[in-house]
Parts: structure tokens; C-alpha cells; sequence
């Protein structure tokens, strides 16, 4: 008589990989066999050696001056290395991590394994970010050197730690992001983030100044910096998700009101008294803003049935507020005008700014929108003329922006002509930066900025009416 086979328990695996996601454990397997991870471990670890082994040679027998020299010698090599290994080494490797699974064709092979685009840009953030650490932690034996030297403060450099560590994080996010985006606007992107991230954090670990950059004023709130820097980082890392993320998937929701929430400390902290704090916060609240919205109206993406359908389903309000948050640049031109103007009456009736300084925002916000509706006006008139218009906006925005810089440079050159510094003072976006160089112009530049600023933002209201068309006609198909 035969037996039944007895049931095979279940596979369980309890190891390791198990734990975390699948995307984090490939990426932390190939990162940490490649020869460029070896490399850097190598390098920086011999290059450390030799420091501190002239630092403790140089020791035994020196004068109390001759070792406070080696203490700080000591001290600013040690931490300048771990600086650049974390804000500048690091970072880099992250500038191929989406651009290598794009060319390589790898990409689709992700997406058929049922991973998200969320899934695959955080698997690969978290990788590089815990690579960082395993250096760090690799590295922290070396400070004991400086122990002998009499130049260990616990405390301040536990601090210094976790801000490269979350500085690296937040280049590494922007790195991903740039990974993604065309070669010719990766370039002046990773340039601005670099100078105005990674610079501050360099800067203060190198014990340069105790807290550098423009975050100078969120220093005296650490809840404050914490709260900007994830909103930065989201921003990156969803940044990186749209560039891989299929046509059928609708983000703009998410980045549309990225920048809303970076407003909600300023009544707080104008409450609490703490003027500068609350100015501060709205500044870099308005720079998100600006930058969201320029980023949104560049987008050549057109609305789809699905996008629309997933706001249909929401009922009345739904379809009401779907308009403001379909993919297009036309749609993103409507938020940005509505959000602009919301700003503008948080500066009118938000009792932070002197009446001088009320006027001089405005006139400053009117500008910034002509200078993100001209290039959007002209896109829209060449596309209809036949002309590709891919590259037109953001070729656009630089060209203008460099003519505003290079004038700047050179305007008080002899040969340079008083006209030219008039003319460049009201062309569109580069009359906006040409404020900050030199300051307010006459009546006559100030009446011309204003009137080409409204002139741009009808051209591109104009250039819109076929989107909204659309959009009805998508409405009225839901329906029926």
C-alpha cells in the first residue's frame, strides 16, 4: 500500500535580502561590487593614513603651540576629506543611476517586475545614501588621531556628521533627479544645487563658519531646516519619478502643490514674533514656487482620458478642480497665475513687508510671471507653425537669463552702451534679473518692464484656448 508524500512545509526566507526592498538590496549589490566603490574606499583610506600618521609622528615632543597646529591641521584635513567624499564623490555616482538604466534598456525590465517608479527611484536613493554611511562609519576610527591631539568635541562633531550625511542624502536625491533630465539643462541644474546645497554644508564641516549658506536663517530653528530640507528632498526625489514614470501616470498633483506646504511655518513663526524667520520662510517658499511653476509649464506632456477620469470619479468638486491639475503646460499656467496671485495678497495683507517693499514685490512678481509666460507664448506660436518646440522654453529662459548675467558683468565697462543696459533691463526674464544687479531703473525702463510682462501673460492666455477646448471635450465624453 503506497503512501501519500508527505507536504513540504513552506519556504520561508529569513535572511537579510528579506528585509528591505528588492530594488535597495540590487542596487546595494551592484554599488558596493563596482570598482568605483572599491576605489574610493581605497583611496580615501590611504590618503587618510598618511595624514594621521604624520599628525601622530609629528606629536611626541612638540610645544603646546606646535600641537595646536597639529590639532587644527588635523582637524579641518579629516573633515575636509569626509566632505568631499560625501558632497562631491558620492553625489556623482548618483548623475548616471537613472541615465545608465535608460541607455542600458534596463529600465523596462524594472517596470515588468511590478515595481513602481517610486519603488525604483527610493531603491536606488537608498543605496547610495547607506553607501555614504558605510563610508563615514569607516572613516570615524581615523578621528581618534585627533583624540591626542586634544581636539575632540563629541557634540560638535556629531552634528557635522549628520549634516554631511543629510546633505549627502539631499545631493544624491538631486543627483538622481538630474540622472534623469537632458544633458544641456542637467548641467546649469547640478551647478545651482551644488554652489547652493553642497557648498554651505562643505563649508561649516570644514569648520569654515559654524552654519554657511543661505539656510543661514533656519539655523536658529532646527525644526525649521528639517522641515525645508525633506520638502527639498521630496522635490528631487519626485523629480526622478516623473522622468521614469509612464505617460498614463498623472503627477502633477504632487508637484503642483509641492511648494504650497513650504507656507504653512510663516504665519507660525510671524506669530511667535519671529520676523526674520517668518521673511525668510516666505522667500525660499516663493523661490520653490517659482521654480515648480517653471518646471511645470517647460512640461510638453498633454492630458490623457485616464487623468481626466481620475478626477470625473470625485464627483463635482472633482471635475471642478481637475482643470488645475492635468499634465500640459496650459493647465500649469492657471495654477501658477492662481497661486501668484495668492502670494501677492499674503504680501499685501500679511503685515511683514512695509508698504515700499509691497509695491516692490508685486512689480517683481509681475515680472517673474511675464518671464515664464514669453517663452511659453512663443512655444505655443512656433508650435503652431510647424516648428518643434521641445527645447523652446527652456532655451528661452537660459538665453535671456545669460544675456541678463552677461550684461551684468559688464556694465560698467567703457565700451559697454547705455542703451543695451535699458534694452536688457526689459526684455522678459532678463529684466528680472537684472533687479538684483542693479537695482530699480528709471520710471520710463519701469513703465516698459510692466507692459511687456502683460503683453506676454495675454499671449499666453490666449494660446490656451484650444487646451481648455480639449478639456471640455474630455469632460463631455466622461459624461455621456
Amino acid at each position: 500500500m503506497k503512501t501519500a508524500p508527505a507536504a513540504h512545509a513552506p519556504f520561508e526566507c529569513n535572511d537579510f535580502p528579506s528585509w528591505v526592498p528588492a530594488v535597495l538590496v540590487k542596487e546595494l549589490r551592484q554599488g558596493l561590487h563596482t570598482k568605483g566603490f572599491f576605489a574610493i574606499v581605497i583611496l580615501f583610506h590611504a590618503v587618510m593614513v598618511v595624514a594621521m600618521t604624520t599628525t601622530v609622528i609629528a606629536l611626541p615632543g612638540a610645544t603646546a603651540a606646535a600641537r595646536a597646529a597639529a590639532a587644527d591641521t588635523s582637524n579641518t584635513f579629516f573633515w575636509t576629506l569626509l566632505a568631499v567624499m560625501l558632497l562631491l564623490v558620492l553625489p556623482a555616482r548618483a548623475l548616471v543611476g537613472l541615465r545608465a538604466e535608460v541607455d542600458s534598456r534596463t529600465l523596462d525590465l524594472l517596470v515588468l517586475t511590478h515595481l513602481s517608479a517610486w519603488r525604483i527611484v527610493l531603491g536606488k536613493w537608498a543605496s547610495l545614501v547607506a553607501q555614504g554611511f558605510l563610508l563615514l562609519v569607516s572613516m570615524l576610527p581615523y578621528g581618534f588621531v585627533r583624540y591626542f591631539a586634544g581636539s575632540v568635541d563629541l557634540a560638535d562633531d556629531a552634528f557635522r556628521c549628520g549634516l554631511l550625511l543629510s546633505a549627502c542624502g539631499l545631493l544624491t536625491a538631486a543627483a538622481l533627479w538630474c540622472s534623469g533630465l537632458p544633458r544641456m539643462a542637467a548641467i546649469p541644474i547640478v551647478i545651482l544645487i551644488g554652489y547652493g546645497t553642497g557648498m554651505p554644508a562643505f563649508r561649516s564641516a570644514a569648520g569654515a563658519v559654524a552654519y554657511a549658506g543661505p539656510l543661514s536663517f533656519a539655523a536658529d530653528s532646527p525644526g525649521l531646516a528639517v522641515f525645508d530640507g525633506l520638502l527639498l528632498l521630496f522635490f528631487f526625489l519626485l523629480g526622478a519619478v516623473r522622468r521614469i514614470a509612464a505617460p498614463a501616470e498623472n503627477y502633477a498633483f504632487f508637484s503642483r502643490l509641492l511648494a504650497l506646504p513650504a507656507f504653512l511655518p510663516v504665519p507660525i513663526y510671524a506669530l511667535l514674533g519671529k520676523a526674520e524667520l517668518a521673511r525668510y520662510q516666505f522667500g525660499f517658499a516663493t523661490c520653490i514656487l517659482i521654480v515648480v511653476a517653471a518646471m511645470e509649464i517647460a512640461s510638453v506632456r498633454l492630458p490623457m482620458g485616464i487623468h481626466w477620469r481620475t478626477w470625473a470619479k470625485r464627483g463635482g468638486p472633482g471635475r471642478l478642480l481637475a482643470p488645475l491639475f492635468q499634465p500640459g503646460w496650459q493647465s500649469a499656467f492657471a495654477f501658477a497665475l492662481l497661486t501668484g496671485l495668492a502670494v501677492c495678497a499674503l504680501v499685501w495683507w500679511g503685515g511683514l513687508y512695509s508698504p515700499g517693499e509691497r509695491v516692490s514685490f508685486l512689480r517683481l512678481a509681475l515680472l517673474v510671471a511675464g518671464g515664464l509666460a514669453f517663452p511659453a507664448a512663443l512655444r505655443a506660436y512656433l508650435a503652431r507653425k510647424g516648428e518643434n518646440p521641445g527645447t523652446v522654453y527652456g532655451l528661452a529662459i537660459g538665453g535671456l537669463g545669460l544675456i541678463a548675467a552677461v550684461t551684468s558683468v559688464f556694465s560698467n565697462a567703457p565700451l559697454m552702451p547705455r542703451w543695451w543696459l535699458e534694452v536688457a533691463s526689459t526684455l522678459p526674464v532678463s529684466s528680472f534679473w537684472m533687479e538684483f544687479t542693479r537695482g530699480t531703473p528709471g520710471n520710463a525702463v519701469v513703465i516698459a518692464q510692466c507692459a511687456i510682462a502683460i503683453v506676454s501673460l495675454a499671449l499666453a492666455c490666449w494660446y490656451t484656448r484650444s487646451y481648455w477646448s480639449d478639456l471640455a471635450a474630455l469632460n463631455a465624453k466622461e459624461r455621456a
